[in-house]
C-alpha cells in the first residue's frame, strides 16, 4: 500500500499511519497552499481564525484591525451617557449623579470642563468612590484626534448636545491640552420675540427709530432716540458758595442744551438774560446773588 494512491473521494476508512504522498489531490482535499478551492460554506465552531492578513480585494476577509480602522475613519463618534458641567475629581469623582443622571457602573461620562485639560475626554464611571479610567474606544492616540465628535444623550443642562475636539494634532493622550466645543444640544431651534433665527444663527431685531442698536461689541441704546437711566441726574446741589454775594454755581456735568431745571428754594427759576439765571456749559450764574441759608437744586440731563 505504500505505493498506492488513495482517493478520498471513495475512501471511508484508514486504519494505521497515512502517509501524505499517498493521498490523491481531490475536491475534498484542503492544501496549505490555497490551490484547493472550498465548495461550501466553512464553520470554524466558534473558534478564532488567527493572523489574517490585511484584505487588499473588496471579496477578502478584513481583519479585526482593518475593522476597526474603518469604524474610526467613517463613524468617528463616541457615545455618552452624561456629563459633568463642571470640574470632577478622576481620582474619586465622590458622586455618582453627574448634570441630573445617576450613572451605574460601567456607564461614559464626557468631561469637557476639566481644569487640567488633558484629563478631558471620555470615561468609564467605576463607582463614586472609585478611580474613573478613560473608555476603551477614546484612551489611545491613533482614537483621540482632532475632529473627534462626542454625543451626550442625557442630562439636564447637557442632554442630547454633540461636542467636537477642537486641539490640533498630533495629540498625546493625558499630556496634550484637549478642547472640545459644543456644536449644538441636538434640538430644534425658533426665533422668540425680538429675534431673527437665520441659518443657525440668532441675531436681535431691532425696530426702526426705537432708539437701540446693535452692533459686534453688544446691544445699546441711541442716546439721541432713547434717554438712559444714568443720563437723568435729580436733585443736584451745584458747587458754590451761598452767602448772598456770591452768583456763579458749577454743576458736575454739562446738562443736555435746554434740560436743566433749577430750583431755588423750591420754586423753578427762569432761564435767559434778565429772568433769574443763565447758564454756559456746567456754569449757571444767578441773576440776584441767593442768600445765605437758600436751597439751590437742579435737574438735568448729561
Amino acid at each position: 500500500m505504500s505505493n498506492q494512491k488513495i482517493d478520498l473521494t471513495n475512501a471511508r476508512q484508514v486504519r494505521g499511519t497515512l502517509p501524505l504522498g499517498n493521498v490523491q489531490d481531490g475536491s475534498l482535499l484542503l492544501k496549505a497552499d490555497g490551490s484547493v478551492s472550498m465548495t461550501g460554506n466553512f464553520s470554524l465552531g466558534g473558534q478564532r481564525l488567527l493572523n489574517v492578513g490585511n484584505a487588499v480585494a473588496d471579496s477578502d476577509a478584513p481583519n479585526w484591525g482593518q475593522v476597526k480602522q474603518a469604524i474610526r475613519g467613517v463613524l468617528y463618534r463616541r457615545v455618552a451617557r452624561a456629563a459633568a458641567t463642571g470640574n470632577v475629581n478622576i481620582s474619586n469623582p465622590g458622586t455618582n449623579t453627574f448634570d441630573g443622571v445617576t450613572l451605574s457602573n460601567g456607564d461614559i461620562l464626557f468631561l469637557a470642563y476639566q481644569t487640567n485639560q488633558t484629563q478631558n475626554g471620555l470615561y468609564v464611571f467605576n463607582g463614586p468612590g472609585a478611580a474613573l479610567t478613560r473608555a476603551e474606544d477614546a484612551d489611545g492616540n491613533d482614537e483621540v484626534k482632532p475632529g473627534l465628535q462626542v454625543f451626550v444623550s442625557e442630562g439636564s443642562t447637557l442632554g442630547n448636545s454633540r461636542w467636537n475636539l477642537i486641539t490640533d494634532g498630533p495629540i498625546t493622550v493625558g499630556t496634550t491640552d484637549l478642547v472640545f466645543a459644543q456644536e449644538t444640544n441636538g434640538g430644534s431651534y425658533s426665533a422668540g420675540d425680538g429675534l431673527i433665527l437665520t441659518g443657525s444663527t440668532f441675531s436681535v431685531q431691532v425696530v426702526s427709530g426705537s432708539g437701540l442698536t446693535v452692533s459686534g461689541s453688544g446691544v445699546g441704546v441711541d442716546p439721541a432716540i432713547l434717554l438712559r437711566k444714568a443720563d437723568f441726574v435729580t436733585g443736584e446741589s451745584p458747587a458754590g458758595t451761598i452767602n448772598g454775594s456770591n452768583t456763579v454755581f458749577t454743576l458736575a456735568n454739562t446738562p443736555v442744551a435746554g434740560s436743566e431745571r433749577v430750583y431755588l428754594n423750591g420754586v423753578r427759576q427762569r432761564r435767559g438774560a434778565g429772568l433769574d439765571y443763565t447758564i454756559s456749559g456746567n456754569t449757571i450764574t444767578f441773576v440776584s446773588a441767593p442768600q445765605a441759608g437758600d436751597s439751590i437744586l437742579v435737574d438735568y440731563l448729561k
